[in-house]
């Protein structure tokens, strides 16, 4: 039988080859799950999150992974260490414009634009194709000028809507002692280290140098910038881009 990632790979090969017959390259699209070492349904998801990232490659749909831990998983004994409120908080301003009964894990929510049961293995790669084909209209262009400095430029259209600086970490993993997952070693992907607001779109678009002030505990090597611009009213993500501080 045919491995998931081997069919996820066709997938995206044929949306990659079909942006390519049109002329346009492929479209970044921000994933971002929301997940919790407290809860045992979340490993499959954080699996395939890392999945999507192993497919990346140049001429394919980018997927710029978030990994956002929330904190209301964070009893029987066990606190997920890369929690925080604000992704809960992130989490309820989606379920109210998906108009959910509360939110759950573990959930993917695809360039702001759809959600779905991140163990809806189907469902997640046909949103994540789905977006691809949307031509951004912002253009975000992103340059290291040192290890800790990242120069942003945005172009775009739109104005007002808000600027996003990201950043994640690869590689991380915990032997949970408790909880839903006791006994188990779980491995994340693009986990959340910073989520902040760095601007707004004007007229004139969008350029600014950031400090981004790492913490001496990330690994360089496997810690990422991530930049997307969301729409105040819709929520919809409408540009984004990455790159790797150990590019530099």
């Amino acid at each position: 039988m045919r491995s998931y990632r081997y069919v996820l790979l066709l997938f995206i090969c044929s949306v990659a080859s079909m942006r390519a017959f049109a002329g346009d390259a492929p479209a970044p699209v921000v994933v971002e799950l929301f997940t919790s070492e407290g809860c045992s349904s979340c490993p499959p998801a954080d699996q395939l999150l890392a999945d999507l990232v192993a497919a990346n490659a140049p001429g394919r749909p980018e997927v710029i992974a978030l990994g956002e831990h929330v904190d209301y998983w964070n009893h029987d004994g066990w606190t997920d260490r890369f929690s925080s409120r604000q992704f809960t908080d992130r989490q309820n301003n989606y379920a109210q414009k998906f108009k959910l009964d509360s939110p759950f894990t573990p959930q993917m929510v695809i360039d702001g634009n759809q959600q779905v049961s991140a163990n809806d293995k189907s469902a997640v790669v046909h949103a994540i194709l789905a977006a691809a084909q949307q031509a951004p209209s912002a253009k975000v262009n992103l340059r290291l000028s040192s290890a800790a400095r990242l120069n942003v430029e945005v172009q775009s259209d739109h104005h007002s809507d808000d600027i996003f600086l990201v950043i994640t970490e690869d590689g991380l993993k915990t032997e949970v002692r408790n909880g839903e997952n006791k006994g188990r070693t779980l491995t994340h992907v693009a986990v959340v280290h910073r989520l902040e607001k760095i601007g707004s779109l004007s007229k004139e678009g969008f350029s600014k140098e950031i400090n981004l002030a790492l913490d001496k505990s990330w690994n360089p090597k496997s810690t990422r910038a991530v930049v997307f611009v969301q729409e105040k009213n819709s929520g919809a993500i409408i540009g984004s881009a990455s790159v790797p501080l150990a590019s530099n």
